[in-house]
């Protein structure tokens, strides 16, 4: 009996370092400044289609997200799905902290992709779905960027 009681006395801890990791992790873009490019994609809802599509022109190219140190926040209303690709592609979900997006969301916009510099500038804010072309192409054109090819 004792045994089970500190296997679940464990397990509980475990889950609280879990979930509070996680709100940390989602609370704190700025958190990722010079060391990942963020990209946001964001609908509230009625857009889902586009917000899908966006998604799905990420699939396979893992690598490719990775060498460029991208982290991905989808968000669709209230609720946040992170990917870390650098990171081997960690994963969690959860709710959105109030005021999470800040000068990131345009809420009069059902859908936008914004894509923040390793500096923490918004270098690309897209209403429409963006082509991993295109992605990389803005990414590659960037300063730093370019320091990372050279070496």
């Amino acid at each position: 009996m004792r045994y089970v009681t500190h296997i679940r006395n464990i397990f509980t801890i475990v889950l609280v370092i879990c979930c509070f990791n996680m709100n940390l992790h989602a609370q704190n873009i700025a958190d990722l400044r010079w060391k990942n490019r963020v990209l946001i994609v964001h609908t509230n809802g009625d857009s889902a289609v586009k917000f899908t599509q966006q998604l799905r022109e990420f699939e396979g190219a893992d690598s490719e997200l990775k060498e460029r140190k991208l982290v991905l926040y989808a968000i669709k209303k209230d609720q946040l799905s992170f990917t870390s690709y650098p990171d081997g592609k960690s994963n969690y979900e959860a709710e959105i902290p109030p005021d999470f997006l800040g000068n990131y969301r345009n809420p009069k916009e059902d859908f936008e992709v914004h894509l923040i510099g390793l500096d923490g500038v918004i270098k690309l804010r897209e209403k429409n779905i963006v082509t991993l072309e295109k992605l990389f192409a803005i990414i590659d054109a960037m300063p730093m960027r370019r320091n990372e090819i050279k070496n």
